[in-house]
């Protein structure tokens, strides 16, 4: 069954680019409500994670853990480092409201305490959009990673919108195709926008 009325969604999280996707050559699955892009601030696509029926927070945060657990073992960040990591997206003060996001998970320490533990702030292109005070000027604001890296001359928050406006121009070809063709048509889209960023940064 094709997918009808794509929406991609963004986030700025780290994991590996493949994880979160289902089996695919499963063909009776849920149906797709959109994609969960996780993308580093050089515009590096992570990992491109399908959400099913609804984009729930408890979907948003299950990918956001996986991507945050594998970055942690995989790079050997310590817990103490862990507040200078940054979740950017633009609802993560609802994500972070949930009730499995405020209490340790069942994880071994100090694990349990990895997604309490790591800063996230709101993109600036949707900071606007927020009232709450903990969003405007508290613990949710992007100004916050500014504290955190004084030296760094630009705030990248908006690599997931960009990636959102690259992905969709693929939108109708999506639409009209079959699900496991989709998956494997969106690995390979976000295999060839990697590399053509980092030919593009002379590291090739």
């Amino acid at each position: 069954m094709a997918l009808k009325g794509l929406r991609i969604f963004g986030g700025t999280h780290m994991t590996n680019w493949l994880a979160g996707f289902p089996d695919i050559n499963t063909t009776k699955c849920p149906r797709l409500r959109g994609i969960l892009l996780n993308v580093r601030p050089c515009g590096h696509i992570n990992s491109a994670v399908p959400i099913y029926v609804s984009e729930s927070p408890s979907q948003v945060f299950l990918s956001i853990m996986t991507t945050l657990y594998n970055h942690v073992l995989k790079n050997g960040i310590k817990s103490d480092e862990w507040p200078k990591l940054f979740i950017v997206m633009d609802y993560i003060c609802n994500i972070d409201r949930t009730k499995a996001a405020q209490t340790p998970l069942p994880l071994s320490p100090p694990f349990d305490k990895l997604f309490i533990s790591v800063s996230k702030v709101i993109h600036v292109f949707h900071h606007r959009n927020h009232v709450c005070p903990e969003c405007k000027t508290g613990k949710y604001n992007p100004k916050n990673i500014s504290v955190v890296y004084p030296k760094l001359k630009k705030r990248k928050t908006e690599a997931a919108e960009q990636s959102n406006a690259w992905l969709k121009r693929f939108a109708a070809v999506l639409n009209s195709i079959s699900r496991n063709r989709q998956l494997f048509y969106l690995a390979r889209q976000t295999f060839h926008r990697n590399k053509y960023l980092y030919t593009k940064s002379g590291r090739a």
